[in-house]
């Protein structure tokens, strides 16, 4: 999940998992500069690019040969600033299809190279 984590967040965030020892107890999140940020307090567009990321590292291991992700809404919670940075790291993601829908018209300066 790191790979994509840093891909969506840049090198220095990667996931946490911390199990407790009460049954069925645990949380998850981020560490950022070596500080821990459960998910819960990550901003909306934080957790929509955690949640993407979650996403890409299941679909990544999956067996299936359609590769696909499909997104409602995610630039409803990013400024045009982070959208254009998400659709630039996103170009690092191979064989895995995304579809972004949604109202807010997002507008960055991510331009598509046809070769």
């Amino acid at each position: 999940m790191n790979t994509y984590l840093h891909t969506v967040f840049g090198e220095s965030v990667s996931a946490k998992f911390n199990l407790v020892a009460k049954a069925n107890s645990f949380s998850f999140g981020i560490t950022r500069k070596s500080a821990y940020i459960p998910f819960n307090l990550l901003s909306s567009g934080e957790k929509c690019l955690y949640t993407l990321a979650l996403m890409l590292s299941i679909i990544h291991v999956a067996k299936s040969p359609l590769k696909v992700i499909m997104v409602d809404d995610l630039f409803d919670h990013l400024d045009n600033i982070n959208a254009d940075k998400l659709f630039t790291s996103l170009q690092q993601v191979k064989d895995i299809q995304m579809i972004f829908a949604g109202v807010k018209e997002v507008n960055c300066d991510y331009k598509v190279e046809v070769k």
